[in-house]
C-alpha cells in the first residue's frame, strides 16, 4: 500500500524513484515516499483548475506523460449547469444533485483534454471530449484519447489529438476562446464542420462499447508480431482489440480487430512487464461488465 485516502484514481504515472503523479477527482496529485519506507508522505496538488462540483460523473482521466515532461489529463463532461433545458440536452443532465454537491464549485473545463507543462502551467489543450476513460502517449510522442461512445458519438473512438482541436461533443463549448452561451443550439452541421475525425472508429457492439487506456506495444518483439501497433481495453465487453495505425497527408487512421475475450470483467488499464508481458487491471465498479466479477 502506497497511499490512501485518494478520490477514485483513474490513472498513475511514475515521475520519479518513490513518487508518482495520480489523478483523482478533484486534482491531479503528486505522491512521494520522502524517507524510503514504502508509503507516501507527501500529498502535493499539481492542478485543479476545474473545481470538482461533486457530480457522480466529473471524472479525471490519465495522467500520461510525454517526452518533454508534459502531463496530460483529460475531464468527463458531465457537470450540474446553473442553465436549465427541456428537454434535456443529453442522458446525464437529469440525474439529481447528491447530498454533498457545491453549486457554487464554478465547475469548468468539463469535456477538455488538458496539459500541465513542467513549470506546473494548466494548459487547456483541446475540447469536445465526452467520457475520455483512456490517455496514451504513442513512441513518436503523439497523445491519443480513447472516447466512449453515447450523445454526439454513435460508437467509440480513437482520436489523435493536437492542440486545440475540437473532437466532436459541444458540451467543452461553455469555457475556452470558443466558448458560446449556449453550445447546445449549435447545429450539428457546424459542430460536424469544426470536428477533427477521430482516428479509428470502433465498430459499436461488434468492437467495443467501453473503450479504455491505449497501449502501445513497445516489447522489441517479445509480446508477439505487434511491434508499433497498440492494444486498447473495453470495460463493457472484457475485451482486448488490437489496432494498427497509419499517417496520410499528416493525418492518422488505423483499424481495428478483436484480439483477446473471455476475462473476468472489464479491462480498464493496461501495461507491458520488463519480460514482455501484458497485464491488465480490470474492474465491475461503476459498470456492468461482461464477467462481473
Amino acid at each position: 500500500r502506497f497511499a490512501t485516502g485518494l478520490d477514485e484514481v483513474m490513472g498513475v504515472w511514475p515521475t520519479a524513484p518513490h513518487q508518482v503523479v495520480v489523478a483523482q477527482r478533484p486534482e491531479l496529485t503528486r505522491l512521494t515516499d520522502q524517507d524510503g519506507d514504502g508509503e507516501a508522505d507527501l500529498f502535493e496538488t499539481l492542478a485543479d483548475q476545474w473545481n470538482y462540483s461533486g457530480h457522480p460523473y466529473e471524472w479525471t482521466f490519465g495522467p500520461v506523460g510525454d517526452r518533454a515532461g508534459n502531463l496530460y489529463g483529460t475531464l468527463a463532461c458531465w457537470f450540474f449547469p446553473t442553465q436549465r433545458y427541456e428537454p434535456e440536452p443529453y442522458s446525464g443532465w437529469e440525474i439529481e444533485p447528491p447530498s454533498f454537491y457545491r453549486p457554487s464549485a464554478q465547475t469548468a473545463w468539463r469535456g477538455w483534454c488538458f496539459q500541465l507543462t513542467p513549470a506546473g502551467e494548466f494548459i487547456p489543450f483541446a475540447n469536445g471530449l465526452r467520457s475520455p476513460n483512456g490517455l496514451g502517449v504513442s513512441p513518436d510522442d503523439e497523445l491519443f484519447v480513447a472516447e466512449n461512445q453515447g450523445e454526439y458519438f454513435a460508437a467509440c473512438v480513437l482520436h489523435h489529438v493536437s492542440r486545440n482541436s475540437f473532437l466532436g461533443h459541444p458540451n467543452g463549448l461553455f469555457w475556452g476562446p470558443d466558448a458560446v452561451p449556449d453550445p447546445f443550439s449549435v447545429p450539428l452541421e457546424e459542430l460536424e464542420r469544426r470536428r477533427k475525425l477521430p482516428a479509428v472508429i470502433f465498430p459499436y457492439g461488434l468492437m467495443g462499447q467501453s473503450l479504455s487506456q491505449p497501449l502501445w506495444d513497445t516489447t522489441g518483439g517479445r509480446f508477439g508480431p505487434f511491434s508499433g501497433q497498440l492494444f486498447v481495453g473495453d470495460q463493457t465487453h472484457s475485451t482486448l482489440m488490437r489496432v494498427a495505425l497509419e499517417k496520410v497527408r499528416g493525418e492518422v487512421q488505423g483499424a481495428c480487430f478483436p484480439f483477446r475475450r473471455g476475462f473476468a470483467c472489464g479491462v480498464n488499464r493496461l501495461v507491458f512487464a520488463d519480460d514482455g508481458s501484458l497485464l491488465a487491471g480490470q474492474t465491475d465498479r461503476g459498470w456492468a461488465s461482461v464477467g462481473g466479477q
